[in-house]
């Protein structure tokens, strides 16, 4: 190979494996920034923070009104604003036509709408979303009052240019090592915690190295320097540039890294061979327009936290962190209120007792009213793949130099995925000795998109993963499972057909559980939303692909009447909802349950069956006993409403145990 090819892989190596961010390598301000964000997994506000909005201080959405008692008012807003969502698509109940016909319509100009029915009784999945919006629904709650927040699947907003320097962080010649800086605005919580990852690097910019043209995101700075990769080098990028909402007011963070050369030309890359050495904070930076703002990065980094974990994963790679809040409330822990920033962070082997140093920034200057978190993480493989991961973050609003050792060790195992069966999403208990009870489940399913890197500078053969969530679903912590509510055909389309795509796209379903381990008695009937920032300490995550249509008969299964197995024509014969290539009885309505109340179902003439309500039986309109069927209902309180008909020669028996 000539030598200016040597030397142009080579640069290209430092250049893309170390800044541009393509899923060809594993970039390091991307994975830095990513294993902080699975840490704390949540899925109402979920912006790429680049690009992050002015959001509410809060965020809507939560549960209450006491048990369901045949109504049910359901309010959907807008997540970012909180606004009424008028025309909105809502469902109670596990699919249309159940508890009641008529459970579900569209919201009206105060996005709300009512629903009453006397089957309307006890834990409904409450369902809502719009065209271009993700879906929500609360799984199995006894609230009579509901507000769902809905997030857009592509957010717009007015955004600016911010651009500067930073001051006092200067590259070092020939020191074998690269230095960089990555700037973004301070996170809040919920942003942290979105699994709508997308990155926390800009668009990429051309930089000019040696004669050639290589792409580094916006956001990444490089003090000038030389280094010698077989010739020497000068790489410099002195500036960095965001985009950012119009009319806010942002406090902008940078977090300057040195790597060596060696490790990022070697052909792999070690996450945990950068060490962060120094610190920048911009606050109360008003974006009325463009402007120019420098960051001061004069703060370095003390070693003076010891973090010890046990009770770790066998097998497990462990990812501990410190990271630091501004601008926190002092009777919210520290994380639920104020903006968070990354300081340190180093990896060790789980399965053992490890004790590992962090620094941390001291309290002066910008950083004077910092509060300080420590967080370990536990997967199996690329902290960037989700998959076999638990957590545990600390915020008990320690001071290093005042308590300096933190140990954690009431991990949760990392939750287990079975193959979705139909609409059924089934997963494991993470609960072990010392460990808290789950209060929350969060159940994201998305489709992920790969396509060839288009991008200017992209390397041959890369390709891009882009991940669209398109439903989001919250579940008590002590449930093991879910089904997922069939829409009416009216509904807005919410989860595609990836077999029948040109693209090659997957959908993805991911699971977390939580502890809101700062709260105690917590109850999902009557719960608020903002709360979840506030509490949590633990989670456990996985993910796995699963399909729209198992049985491959064309049906997607959230409207198949036999998920499992393939029946093109969807023939039900007793119109129990059940066809009949997977009915057990085709001619007998399915009829149990704690609250049965039945409505429009036929039970045919060679039916031979059992009703049977362990608290309730109501039959109601539309049911129909055919001739020479032989029906027993059975239940404590039996009750034949107007419309219902037995024919004559049906044989129709009811007991009262």
């Amino acid at each position: 190979m000539p030598i200016m090819d040597t030397f142009g892989t080579r640069i290209r190596s430092i250049v893309f494996t170390f800044l541009y961010h393509t899923e060809t390598h594993a970039p390091s301000f991307r994975s830095i920034v990513f294993a902080i964000w699975v840490l704390f997994v949540f899925c109402c506000l979920t912006e790429a923070v680049i690009f992050k909005k002015a959001v509410a201080a809060e965020t809507p959405g939560g549960t209450g009104g006491g048990p369901v008692a045949g109504a049910c008012q359901v309010t959907v807003v807008k997540a970012d604003s909180g606004d009424p969502f008028a025309g909105a698509f809502v469902m109670v109940g596990s699919k249309p036509g159940e508890p009641f016909a008529g459970n579900y319509g569209t919201t009206d100009t105060s996005g709300q709408i009512t629903f009453t029915d006397p089957a309307l009784i006890g834990p409904q999945t409450v369902t809502a979303g719009a065209a271009g919006y993700r879906f929500f629904s609360f799984l199995e709650v006894n609230a009579s009052q509901v507000v769902i927040p809905l997030q857009p699947r592509t957010p717009a907003t007015d955004a600016s240019q911010v651009t500067g320097s930073l001051t006092s962080f200067d590259g070092i010649d020939d020191d074998g090592k690269l230095q960089a800086a990555l700037v973004i605005p301070t996170l809040t919580l919920e942003e942290l915690m979105s699994l709508d990852f997308s990155s926390l690097l800009s668009e990429e910019v051309p930089l000019e190295i040696f004669g050639q043209t290589y792409y580094v995101p916006e956001n990444i700075v490089i003090p000038t320097q030389k280094e010698k990769v077989i010739l020497e080098v000068t790489i410099s990028k002195p500036t960095y540039q965001l985009s950012l909402p119009t009319e806010s007011v942002q406090d902008l963070f940078s977090l300057g890294v040195e790597a060596p050369v060696s490790e990022l030309t070697g052909g792999t890359f070690d996450l945990f061979s950068v060490e962060p050495i120094k610190l920048g904070l911009a606050r109360g930076v008003s974006i009325t327009g463009n402007i120019a703002q420098n960051i001061d990065m004069s703060a370095p980094l003390q070693e003076n936290l010891t973090l010890n974990t046990l009770n770790t994963p066998v097998g497990s790679n462990l990812l501990l962190v410190s990271a630091g809040e501004i601008k926190g409330d002092a009777n919210i822990a520290p994380g639920g209120s104020g903006g968070l920033f990354l300081m340190d962070f180093k990896s060790a082997t789980g399965g053992a007792p490890t004790s590992t140093v962090l620094g941390t920034v001291n309290r002066t200057g910008p950083f004077s009213d910092t509060r300080y978190l420590a967080v370990a993480l536990a997967y199996s493989d690329e902290i960037t793949d989700l998959r076999n991961m638990t957590g545990i973050v600390d915020r008990s609003a320690y001071s290093p130099s005042t308590l300096p050792t933190l140990t954690l060790e009431s991990f949760f195992t990392p939750v287990q995925l079975q193959a979705v069966t139909g609409k059924r999403f089934s997963f494991s208990n993470v609960t072990r000795s010392g460990s808290p009870q789950p209060d929350l489940n969060i159940s994201l399913l998305s489709v992920v998109t790969t396509a060839p890197d288009t991008r200017p500078g992209a390397e041959e053969g890369a390709t891009l993963e882009e991940t669209d969530i398109l439903w989001t679903l919250f579940g008590a912590g002590a449930s093991l499972s879910f089904d997922l509510p069939i829409l009416p055909p009216t509904a807005p389309g919410v989860l595609p057909f990836p077999e029948q795509t040109a693209d090659d796209d997957q959908l993805v379903w991911t699971q977390s559980v939580f502890s809101l381990g700062l709260t105690a008695g917590f109850d999902f009937n009557q719960y608020d939303m903002d709360d979840f920032s506030k509490y949590v300490t633990h989670i456990s995550a996985n993910t796995l692909d699963f399909s729209v249509d198992p049985d491959n008969d064309g049906i997607p299964v959230f409207q198949d009447n036999c998920p499992d197995v393939s029946n093109p024509d969807q023939a039900d014969t007793d119109g129990d909802g059940f066809g009949n290539a997977c009915d057990d009885n085709i001619y007998c309505p399915a009829c149990s349950g704690d609250m049965v109340f039945l409505r429009n179902a036929v039970f045919q003439s060679n039916c031979v069956g059992e009703c049977i309500a362990t608290q309730s039986l109501t039959i109601g309109p539309g049911v129909i006993v055919k001739n020479g069927a032989q029906v027993t209902f059975k239940s404590p309180l039996v009750q034949i409403q107007d419309g219902a008909h037995f024919e004559q020669g049906a044989k129709v028996t009811i007991t009262q145990p």
